[in-house]
């Protein structure tokens, strides 16, 4: 009889500190820090050296926020969306590599962060060739045809 109250008693210091540091029967969900108050919605396109971004949102002021794959945050720019509802601008100088990309609505100060905005981009590396082919298109009227998606 000891020894079965023993093994029980064996087993409850063994598996306790097992659940407790695993984490077992702990629910938790992410919870975003800035969840915002912008209906913005945006759409962002990497291209070569360069990110393009167009907000649809309230007239306006945004300021648009990069984060580099170190997880550093930067301003890369501003956008200011006009009567109609959007504006757009291309953000040159960028290396290549993946970007997180975010748009916050100035006039909601602290709660301007659009949720519809939040997205990553792919940036390539340059490419001066590319780049002659696509201002000649682009020159010829033939803008659709561009290789380079932050041009068109």
């Amino acid at each position: 009889m000891a020894s079965t109250r023993f093994r029980a008693v064996a087993t409850a210091m063994t598996v306790t500190p097992v659940l407790v540091l695993s984490g077992v029967g702990v629910a938790s969900a992410w919870h975003d820090p800035y969840p915002g108050d912008s209906t913005a919605t945006c759409q962002s396109v990497g291209g070569r050296e360069r990110i393009k971004v167009t907000v649809n949102g309230k007239p306006g002021g945004y300021y648009i926020q990069g984060t580099n794959a170190a997880g550093v945050h930067f301003h890369l720019g501003n956008i200011t969306v006009g009567a109609n509802g959007s504006g757009s601008a291309v953000f040159t100088g960028h290396s290549a590599g993946t970007y997180g990309v975010e748009a916050f609505e100035n006039a909601l100060g602290s709660g301007g962060r659009a949720p519809g905005c939040v997205g990553s981009v792919t940036v390539a590396a340059a490419s001066p060739l590319l780049d002659a082919v696509d201002s000649v298109l682009a020159g010829a009227g033939s803008s659709a045809l561009v290789t380079d998606p932050t041009r068109r």
